[in-house]
């Protein structure tokens, strides 16, 4: 076959040449003609064309033959297919506002070439999420190419808000509710964006075309998530009559407006999320949520509930009032301390409660924290044998009232296996989140830090915790090992950002009162076998005691130290780490090459020069 492609290969000028003379020849001689008629003129110049016509046709077919050349392109379809449901997920149509410029998104796929094409039209699975970024011209396609099956029409938040969908985009949020086809099918319906729709009549609209629906127009309606960008009032019904198959719901304050919703809600729910909304001059009150409790006590089936602030901290809690939740195996609370503490208490026996999420604000001198730390130690969530601990900040998604307010927050997330991420984790493994934040920044930074830390990790059951996560806290080393000194089944160490370095002092130290390291049980984490550093910088002091106090040297010598009394430090990994490499050569130069997998190469892989 080879031979054959070679010979093509030699052979092809000559042959295209000899092809165009045989097929030209006719024209050749009109042209040389001294004087042709007008009609064979006319002829001629259509015989040119069709020949023209006929050379793009067969230039394109050379050139799709290229395109299957491409090793992408030798792929089988069931790969590619899987490539473009990803893509779908990370690559959605947008539309930019101030152009007024649409972006196709994962649609693309459908330009690149005819085997792309026949492979995304083919995959029908690909269609069933309708993005309404797309507008009305591509329903009727995702309609043809999802055959039969359940649809999604969604309208997602984006990530910079200079994006936003244009006027017909938003008119199509209305339009397509109309299209039977699709409300036959329509399984998830989600359009949380809160820019969606401005201030006046086109979120009302849409909702006035949600109630206009009549009852069972929305047979497959399964998930419902809305977020309108302004408070709901009761002029405005809420369309309780399409819930009715719902059993995924999810909500924002501002869809709660007076209009003593909860009687008329049914209880088949399997998924509830009440979520911070757009804020507002007039809040959701208390009279708003009257009937809450009992609402979701009525729902047995319930196994997911979301609560956030403005949602918890007005909810009326009778203290005679029991909560029972039989079927739950998740539960977040995000407000105030002392409504989490009221909603705990009420709490019936979580016997199959699996997630257990608390996001809460501690102030100055609070108490409250240790009714809800005995509460939460009485739950079968707590009393797992946890293997991973996540110790650091986390993000507070206001990050302009965070900045304003100056938040302290820190979080202990625990999980059964190895993953931490919810991602990764499945509806049977075990977590506990534990979420503290504390007034404003202040002189006092450090020990409100150490306080919130102190506070996480006497909740927690880290008895059998194998890997700690720890991320941008700073510490000395007697806070390290008052925190950490009785974590013996430590196996795995993950330190994020260069704050966290000085840990790095305290692995080299005893964790007992002992003033140098001399033996195994001394040390704090003795079974440690993995050291994993992500996001430092190595020139950083972080013992300034010493001669060579930065953290480069002082990892050395913790390496060395740990190696004298046998905790071997037997994987090291550096991913986006600032250091040089003679202070690599160091590292590798403290442990002998048999005790150790790690390399000078592969510490090279995940460092970047220090500048």
């Amino acid at each position: 076959m080879n031979a054959q492609l070679e010979q093509l290969e030699a052979t092809s000028e000559e042959a295209w040449k000899a092809h165009i003379n045989n097929r030209l020849a006719p024209l050749v001689s009109v042209t040389n003609h001294p004087s042709p008629s007008t009609a064979i003129l006319a002829t001629a110049h259509r015989a040119t064309l069709a020949e023209l016509d006929e050379a793009l046709k067969a230039a394109n077919l050379i050139r799709s033959s290229l395109n299957n050349l491409i090793p992408i392109c030798r792929l089988p379809a069931e790969v590619l297919s899987q490539i473009f449901a990803h893509l779908s997920e990370v690559y959605r149509p947008d539309c930019d506002y101030y152009h007024r410029m649409a972006s196709l998104g994962w649609v693309c796929v459908l330009h690149v070439c005819r085997r792309w094409r026949e492979v995304a039209r083919g995959c029908g699975e690909l269609w069933t999420s309708i993005e309404l970024d797309l507008g009305s011209k591509w329903l009727t396609l995702f309609l043809e190419l999802s055959h039969s099956r359940p649809l999604t029409l969604r309208r997602m938040p984006r990530k910079s808000h200079q994006h936003a969908p244009d006027w017909k985009t938003k008119s199509f949020a209305i339009q397509a509710l109309k299209s039977g086809p699709l409300l036959e099918r329509l399984e998830t319906l989600e359009i949380i964006e809160q820019e969606f729709f401005p201030v006046g009549a086109q979120y009302t609209d849409f909702l006035e075309a949600l109630a206009s629906l009549p009852p069972g127009a929305l047979p497959r309606l399964r998930t419902l998530r809305l977020n309108p960008p302004y408070r709901v009032t009761a002029a405005h019904t809420f369309p309780v009559h399409i819930l009715a198959s719902v059993t995924n719901l999810t909500l924002t304050a501002n869809m709660i407006g007076g209009q003593d919703i909860w009687p008329r809600l049914p209880n088949a729910f399997r998924s509830l999320h009440f979520l911070v909304g757009p804020k507002h001059k007039r809040g959701i009150s208390q009279h708003d949520l009257q009937g809450f409790i009992p609402f979701i006590s009525r729902c047995d089936q319930l196994s997911t509930l979301e609560i956030h602030s403005n949602f918890l901290n007005v909810i009326p809690v009778d203290e005679d009032e029991d909560i029972r939740l039989p079927a739950i195996r998740s539960l977040s609370l995000r407000g105030k301390t002392s409504i989490v503490l009221s909603l705990l208490r009420r709490l019936s026996a979580p016997a199959y409660l699996k997630k257990l999420s608390i996001n809460t604000f501690v102030a100055e001198g609070s108490m409250l924290l240790n009714p809800v730390a005995d509460i939460i130690s009485s739950m079968p969530c707590a009393q797992a044998q946890y293997q991973t601990l996540f110790l650091g900040h986390y993000a507070i998604k206001d990050s302009q009232r965070s900045r304003d307010k100056g938040y302290v927050a820190l979080q202990a997330r625990m999980s059964d296996t190895h993953a931490i991420d919810g991602e990764h984790l499945g509806p049977e493994d075990m977590v506990l989140d534990l979420r503290l934040r504390h007034g404003k920044h202040s002189e006092n930074d450090f020990a409100q830090r150490s306080a919130l830390a102190d506070e996480l990790l006497r909740i927690v059951n880290s008895a059998s915790v194998k890997t700690l996560i720890v991320r941008g806290l700073h510490a000395p080393p007697g806070i390290w090992k008052r925190w950490f000194g009785g974590m013996r089944t430590i196996s795995c160490l993950i330190l994020q950002r260069s704050e966290v370095l000085a840990l790095l002092r305290a692995l080299g130290l005893p964790a007992t009162e002992a003033l140098i390291l001399n033996n195994r049980d001394d040390a704090l984490f003795p079974e440690l076998k993995t050291l994993s550093i992500s996001y430092a910088n190595f020139s950083k002091m972080i013992a300034p005691a010493l001669e060579r106090g930065h953290a480069a040297a002082v990892l050395k010598e913790t390496l060395t130290s740990r190696m004298m009394v046998g905790c071997t430090t037997k994987h090291l990994l550096l991913r986006e780490c600032k250091v040089e490499e003679q202070e690599l050569r160091t590292w590798v130069d403290a442990v002998p090459v048999h005790l150790r997998d790690w390399t000078l190469e592969s510490l090279q892989e995940g460092a970047v020069r220090s500048r």
